[in-house]
């Protein structure tokens, strides 16, 4: 009968072990330990950090009065700005276009 009850406890540790595992999990959001700068894209990068970029692009757009910049020249100024970080991912691309889009739009309402 002992390799029955070693078979039940053996079980037994797994399921615990799956609900630990679920716990750690459900508390990732809490504690988020996302870089400043996700070379990826915006999503795996730190919104306090996205708040900085979108304050500068702001800057960026505010100071282009003849509204001549490109989104290269943005991403230019950014990189530069911000450790030449590498904006050059799809996700990032679309993420400062919609950035650019925002800071037009508060502009042109004030």
């Amino acid at each position: 009968g002992d390799g029955n009850s070693f078979d039940g406890s053996d079980g037994s540790f797994d399921s615990r072990d799956g609900r630990k595992r679920k716990e750690t999990r459900k508390e990732e959001p809490a504690a988020p330990k996302k870089p400043d700068h996700d070379n990826s894209g915006p999503d795996a990068s730190n919104t306090a950090y996205l708040k900085k970029l979108t304050d500068f692009i702001f800057k960026v757009v505010e100071e282009d009065e003849d509204g001549m910049i490109t989104m290269k020249q943005v991403r230019a100024q950014v990189a530069e700005k911000f450790n030449n970080n590498d904006f050059t991912a799809k996700p990032w691309k679309t993420w400062m276009k919609a950035s650019v889009q925002d800071a037009i739009d508060r502009l042109e309402e004030m």
